[in-house]
């Protein structure tokens, strides 16, 4: 298999690995992770986190992966809009694409788990395929993300440093609240948003496992807690961009002792940095 591209000027270095939680328990990674260069020289880089207690998320993230870079390849592929205008409009179609065809290909997934298991339909539920999803298409000086759930999304911005884009909303962690693409709230809690920022340099998407490692909390005014991604991130933009590390060292470092104490959930992150 060849392994995806970015668009020219760009490079991609990915990494997941199994939270410490669940080598214990024997299960398998339940993240998943897409990535691919557009022909208009745009690039799409998805996560997806399928939930620890469904037992078939992986299959939930994977579909999730795979529909979101379908529909960035349909919006963005063949041609770039022009304006503010034409980003919100692709904005839209990227974000109902992608919630349409995870649908449409989650319910032949299920038929097709229900033949092979010799099940009735109706026995698998779409809730047992849950996971989270935060797709990214960067296309300079524009970004466009899809998000459900709480995988999060740092962009590196030169001057100004790493900014936590999404999500932007109060901590609300082992509260019970993620809301998954199997959700009868996904409607509601799915953020769209769009950027256009000159001096964007690098893009970090992660899944939630990485949240207690790399970001930081702080209290508002009014007493609510919030994440944010402190100065020192710059540093893993820093270390990522020399073209010397890959693959092998974003593994490396998520497996790291210091990342496996932080959290016991598998750990998947892709970095998008200029050349």
């Amino acid at each position: 298999m060849v392994a995806p591209r970015a668009a020219v000027g760009w490079r991609f270095v990915t990494g997941s690995v199994r939270g410490p939680s669940h080598a214990r328990s024997g299960k398998s990674n339940q993240d998943c992770l897409g990535i691919h260069g557009l022909a208009s020289g745009a690039n799409v880089a998805v996560v997806a986190d399928g939930a620890g207690s469904r037992a078939r998320s992986a299959i939930g993230a994977s579909v999730a992966v795979a529909v979101a870079v379908a529909a960035a390849d349909s919006v963005f592929g063949r041609g770039l809009p022009t304006d503010a205008g034409g980003y919100r409009q692709a904005a839209k179609r990227f974000r109902t694409q992608c919630l349409a065809s995870f649908d449409h290909n989650l319910r032949q997934q299920i038929e097709s788990d229900c033949r092979t298991e010799g099940l009735d339909r109706g026995v698998i539920t779409p809730g047992e395929y849950a996971s989270t999803l935060l797709a990214v298409v960067s296309a300079p000086p524009w970004l466009v993300y899809v998000s459900v759930g709480d995988c999060f999304l740092v962009v590196d911005r030169r001057p100004g440093g790493p900014f936590l884009l999404s999500p932007a909303e109060e901590v609300r962690e082992h509260a019970g609240g993620t809301v998954f693409m199997t959700s009868d709230a996904r409607e509601e809690h799915c953020s769209t948003g769009i950027v256009r920022d000159e001096g964007i340099g690098a893009i970090a998407l992660s899944t939630d496992g990485l949240y207690e490692a790399m970001l930081v909390i702080r209290k508002a005014s009014d007493g609510t807690l919030w994440f944010e991604a402190p100065a020192d991130f710059s540093r893993y933009f820093d270390h990522f961009r020399s073209p010397d590390v890959g693959p092998s060292d974003m593994e490396a470092l998520l497996s790291s002792a210091a990342f496996a104490d932080s959290s016991g959930d598998d750990k998947t992150m892709i970095m998008l940095v200029q050349d």
